[in-house]
């Protein structure tokens, strides 16, 4: 048992006993052990409360931190309930059971108003009973939507943490911990073939048709080797690996040396090799086609199948029965791809009877799904399940590839030979945030060609509101992890700001700021 006293002010905190190895603290400590590779040096603090409001971890980017956070109690064993310490992260996303935020005048007690604090739920993935809370605390000078996403992670992280995991992939985990959490941050991967454990450094190395090639530099005597392995996209990477005989996996590390890739002049971004695909086809692996609405989710399973039979059964269109029965007449019929779309809106009954299908083995399944990142619980571990992922980018993130996506739907609609947009306009529409993503690009090809059908599209041929988007800037790192946060509010809430400006857990007049400063034009 652990206990915590408030250092200089009785009034902020209640002081209570914990249990320090209770399920909770030891699911999230390596979650944490990772946060704390991240926040290294910036003015953040990490902060887990159970499901009393009761503080059982904190971790601290800069030290210069750690004495205002004692003055005021934010301390393991310090209970910060909105009944003890009024209005603060913790309580009130523990009361609301979403996501908020308290930012600076905001907090009830005066001590607290140097500080903005966020406050993620983490539920349990089976119960969905509210377990605890993950705070995020910093200086209110520095407080940012950024950190919505990243506490949404990190929740969602700890939630997969609370289902039981069999041993032998504890000992993966530990042996990924081990390798990972360093400084600075190593691209560390360790797996086998049912599990892949990477961080993000190693994430954004690799393709999904990598997996194979990483996986046979392990020998079969186990002795650690290090060479140069030739990834699908042409690059070269030097990599050192090792099985571990006690887990029956590889541990990978990835160091410099390499070769660059040789790309096309258009961004890869939203593709997946064919071979991979065939791969998949040959071996009917489950396969994940992830990506915002209007990225061509169902256009990729439709590549996927590759002519073979497919059933697509949509939670999108469909209410509980009907998806069941639509259920039941794909797997009478037996052949070809069974597609699952929008999963991410499945009820629990539904994503057992998916689960037990893939348990099964008998059918060649492909699900559909809004980003990796916003799944949360039971949906993120159905996820987890396909062993192939395909991996959709919106229209935004594919700026240098815009003229090509213009010309191929000119091209679809046969007019590429008569119509072309000139750079000007190709300007303006590079700004554009696109929150409908191809159906709103299809849509603004359609409605200019109404107004020209020959020569070059013009800026006065765009409809009005993609006249006036700004040029951009380029972003720092934070910026650009806060532009994508805003953007992803927007288009789950459809454009609305209010229900945006509630779900990053900011007011509303701080999103109004935002959006101006990013020159984010209204979806209509």
């Amino acid at each position: 048992m652990a206990s915590g006293l408030c250092s200089t002010d009785p009034v902020a905190a209640e002081a209570v006993e914990f249990d320090d190895q209770a399920v909770l603290v030891r699911a999230a400590a390596p979650v944490l052990d990772g946060v704390v590779a991240e926040i290294d040096g910036c003015p953040f603090a990490v902060v887990l409360s159970d499901s009393n409001g009761t503080i059982v971890d904190r971790r601290v980017g800069d030290a210069r931190l750690v004495a205002g956070l004692d003055d005021v109690g934010g301390i393991p064993g310090a209970r910060h309930t909105e009944s003890v310490t009024g209005t603060n992260s913790a309580g009130l996303a523990l009361r609301l059971g979403r996501r908020v935020s308290v930012i600076g005048d905001e907090h009830f007690l005066e001590c607290f108003r140097d500080f903005a604090c966020y406050g993620h739920p983490v539920r349990h993935p089976v119960t969905r009973q509210v377990e605890g809370v993950i705070n995020l605390c910093c200086p209110a000078d520095v407080a940012s939507p950024a950190v919505a996403m990243f506490l949404a992670r990190v929740a969602a992280d700890i939630e997969s943490r609370l289902l039981d995991t069999p041993a032998t992939e504890q000992r993966m985990l530990a042996a990924y911990q081990v390798a990972a959490f360093g400084s600075p941050v190593r691209p560390v991967m360790v797996m086998n073939d049912r599990l892949m454990l990477l961080n993000m450094a190693a994430a954004g190395l690799l393709n999904p048709a990598d997996a194979d090639a990483v996986l046979a530099l392990a020998s079969g005597d186990g002795e650690p080797r290090e060479r140069l392995l030739r990834l699908i996209d042409g690059r070269t990477l030097k990599v050192f690996a090792r099985a571990l005989s006690n887990a029956d996996a590889t541990l990978v590390e990835f160091k410099s040396g390499g070769s660059a890739p040789t790309l096309p002049e258009a961004s890869i971004a939203g593709r997946w090799p064919d071979v991979e695909m065939a791969r998949c086809r040959e071996r009917r692996l489950p396969v994940l086609v992830a990506g915002e609405p209007g990225t061509g989710r169902t256009s990729a399973l439709r590549k996927l199948a590759a002519g073979l039979p497919i059933s697509i059964v949509d939670a999108a269109v469909l209410d509980e029965a009907s998806w069941s029965a639509g259920l039941e007449r794909a797997v009478a019929a037996g052949a070809g791809l069974l597609a699952m779309e929008s999963i991410e809106l499945l009820t629990e009954r539904q994503i057992l009877k998916l689960t037990g299908l893939l348990d099964e083995g008998r059918h060649w399944i492909a699900c559909s799904s809004t980003p990796v990142a916003e799944l949360t619980g039971l949906h993120r571990v159905l996820a987890a399940r396909c062993v192939g992922r395909i991996e959709l980018a919106p229209v935004r993130a594919r700026e240098r590839e815009l003229p090509s996506l213009l010309r191929a739907r000119l091209a679809a609609l046969g007019m590429a030979d008569r119509v072309k947009f000139a750079a000007g306009a190709l300007q303006l529409l590079a700004s554009h945030p696109w929150l409908g993503n191809f159906h709103e690009l299809h849509g603004l090809v359609d409605f200019v060609l109404s107004r020209r059908s020959a020569g070059e599209i013009m800026v006065e041929d765009l409809p009005e509101r993609y006249r006036s988007s700004p040029s951009k800037r380029r972003l720092t790192a934070m910026e650009k992890a806060e532009y994508d946060a805003i953007m992803t509010a927007l288009r789950i809430c459809d454009g609305n700001r209010v229900r945006a400006a509630q779900r990053l857990g900011i007011s509303r007049s701080t999103l109004h700021r935002r959006i101006r400063s990013f020159g984010i034009q209204p979806a209509s």
